[in-house]
């Protein structure tokens, strides 16, 4: 079972702004003080450090929450799947356990970034 349904309190690894050999690092620390959940988003550029790091410290997808978000560029139906598409493939995951819109519309309806979720949610 994934640590998203336990019943327990989870501390969560913010990544930004760690890439490449200080990002893995920080979650080889993190991991081993007991970080289970960690933070990430397209925005911070290190969604395939994080992983990598993941894949190289041998840590099982299903002991580990990964979050992650869609940059506001991307929350347009044209860009929106593709740009999770490429999230999962930077990830090395084949499912994202959180996915959130960074910084969601301001200047109109959230309505339409909300069905893009939804979507991604429907496709799993």
């Amino acid at each position: 079972m994934n640590i998203l349904f336990q019943k327990n309190h989870q501390r969560g690894f913010g990544t930004f702004p760690l890439k490449g050999e200080v990002l893995q690092a920080a979650i080889e620390t993190a991991l081993a003080v007991g970080y289970r959940a960690f933070d990430t988003a397209q925005w911070y550029g290190n969604e395939a450090d994080l992983g990598a790091a993941l894949s190289q410290l041998g840590v099982r997808r299903d002991e580990v929450l990964v979050t992650t978000k869609v940059h506001p560029e991307n929350m347009v139906p044209e860009r929106f799947l593709p740009s999770v598409e490429k999230s999962l493939k930077d990830l090395r995951a084949d499912i994202i356990d959180v996915l959130l819109l960074h910084w969601p519309p301001n200047d109109g309806p959230v309505e339409p970034s909300l069905q893009l979720l939804q979507e991604a949610q429907r496709r799993g």
